[in-house]
């Protein structure tokens, strides 16, 4: 059975080294015959900057109350194999747009018992960033880190990385086919 793979972009340069990076990705992918969908979520509405940390959606919701295209696309989550953010570091972090989203992931986590229980364990997060600087110097370490949290808190899947640093020109990563093509097999094994 194919995968169902979401990639989420979050870039709000359309046509940037993100987006470039995002394409071969699910070119990567689909040749290896997942089911693909791309979200933009700087083109998402949203009512409210993240998580108000109203608890509405517990105890037992698992969906965040707050109504908004980022609720629609937190709850869908759980109907896919694999959720990959394709992102640019910026000022050592996610954007703001993809922190929105994971912020609201929170509506996701069920607490019973002082356990943690999500529909998200059996879901691959992967995360495929660019950075005006290096791995050491851009924040790429700190975005790894929330994600190794974020797999430990849910007891899921180990998360995949894929990054290019150096990118502070809009065409780095179109100009770049070594990793053109290290993105599209990342691609592939998401899919397979």
């Amino acid at each position: 059975m194919a995968k169902k793979i979401l990639v989420i972009t979050a870039s709000p340069r359309s046509n940037g080294n993100s987006a470039v990076l995002a394409s071969h990705i699910v070119k990567g992918a689909e040749a290896s015959g997942a089911n693909m969908e791309v979200v933009d979520v700087t083109e998402l509405e949203h009512k409210v900057a993240g998580c108000m940390a109203c608890d509405g959606c517990h105890p037992d919701k698992l969906r965040c109350v707050q109504e908004d295209d980022i609720t629609d696309l937190v709850a869908d989550f759980p109907n896919y194999d694999t959720i990959v953010l394709v992102t640019p570091v910026y000022f050592f972090g996610f954007p703001a747009q993809l922190k929105i989203v994971i912020d609201r992931l929170y509506s996701l986590l069920l607490h019973e018992s002082g356990m943690i229980f999500s529909p998200l364990k059996r879901i691959k997060f992967a995360v495929a960033a660019v950075a005006g600087g290096n791995e050491e110097d851009s924040g790429w370490e700190l975005i790894k880190k929330q994600m190794k949290y974020l797999q430990e808190l849910i007891d899921g899947l180990p998360p995949k990385f894929l990054f290019r640093g150096n990118c502070a020109r809009r065409d780095t990563v179109a100009g770049d086919a070594g990793f053109l093509k290290e993105a599209e097999e990342f691609g592939s094994s998401l899919g397979r």
